[in-house]
């Protein structure tokens, strides 16, 4: 006797979104159908977990999508911008969703019907997923060594996206790959093992993930001699702190920053390695050392230490503040 397949089912309230928002959705569940990809490629190039992506389709739990999106998705799916744009011309209109979803082991599916703000109602609509499971990803070995080759020329040294990898490959790549294969070689090379250290490691910025060389962050051990001829430093000033230096794959010694009873006295990084997100890896390194006291500094008056504290969320962001209320 066959096994029954226990199924799920959830009814919910009617939620509200944007017009734009829900033809921005319509179009791109279109294009993924019409594409080779699935939901966790899509999810994985936007630099997010695996179910991001259907996340994002559930019509029980609509919000607002995220402008930086749109410009994502043409890349994604490497089509105009247009295609994945919504062709309703009032910005502020709202559409109702009434849905419900079904799932289980094997599948998710997601009926709704839309309201327009004319009355009008749509026919019944479909999204579905299947839930894979069991499938071995094989390396693309070739695409591997070219990533390898990425590293020793420097390309890892800024963080890049995976979605900015793909486009990357496109041009350049001149052998068959797939989202998957890119996502199983990084997995690869961002690795930790006992044998050998990773040529990668996989980062956290501006809440999507990217990838760079790995970087050693540590404790100077050694005198402040090391950082002569590197940096433009007052050795008084640093006298008597805590020097955590930030070192490449090959040991160059890249920034570091000086700490004193948490109080942050200094940070530098290299002129040549700026704008890398590497001052933010030495921020994040000092605020896990303890979580539970705060990093204190001197309020800077170049604007762009300021916007740098920001970034690492040492310091508030007015306009933010002032859009939250």
């Amino acid at each position: 006797m066959p096994k029954s397949t226990s199924i799920t089912k959830k009814e919910s309230p009617p939620v509200l979104i944007l017009h734009t928002d829900y033809e921005v959705l319509v179009n791109t569940y279109e294009l993924l159908k019409n594409s080779e990809l699935d939901e966790e490629d899509v999810s994985f190039l936007l630099g997010k977990p695996n179910n991001y992506y259907f996340d994002l389709l559930d019509p029980t739990d609509k919000k607002r999508i995220k402008q930086e999106y749109l410009t994502l998705f043409p890349a994604i799916f490497n089509v105009p911008l247009d295609d994945v744009l919504s062709a309703c011309m009032n910005a502020d209109e709202e559409v109702k969703l009434s849905a419900s979803s079904k799932f289980n082991k094997k599948s998710t599916i997601f009926k709704h019907t839309v309201t327009f703000e004319d009355g009008t109602m749509s026919l019944e609509i479909e999204w579905r997923r299947k839930v894979v499971k069991g499938i071995r990803k094989v390396e693309n070995k070739m695409l591997t060594d070219y990533l390898r080759f990425l590293v020793e020329e420097g390309y890892f040294l800024k963080p890049q996206s995976a979605l900015g990898l793909f486009v990357h490959l496109r041009t350049y790549f001149n052998h068959p790959f797939t989202a998957k294969d890119l996502s199983v070689s990084l997995n690869k090379l961002s690795r930790k093992d006992s044998k050998n250290k990773p040529l990668l490691q996989r980062n956290l910025d501006r809440a999507r993930f990217t990838y760079s060389e790995t970087y050693l962050i540590q404790h100077l051990a050694t005198s402040l001699t090391d950082l002569n001829g590197l940096f433009d430093f007052n050795m008084s000033k640093l006298s008597g702190s805590q020097i955590f230096t930030l070192s490449d794959r090959n040991n160059r010694i890249l920034g570091y920053a000086a700490l004193s009873d948490r109080q942050l006295i200094d940070i530098q990084v290299l002129p040549n390695y700026r704008r890398m997100r590497l001052g933010k890896r030495i921020i994040d390194f000092l605020i896990a050392q303890d979580k539970n006291s705060a990093i204190t500094f001197e309020i800077p008056e170049d604007i762009n230490i300021v916007n740098f504290f920001i970034a690492c969320k040492l310091l508030k962001d007015e306009a933010d503040e002032k859009e939250e209320d």
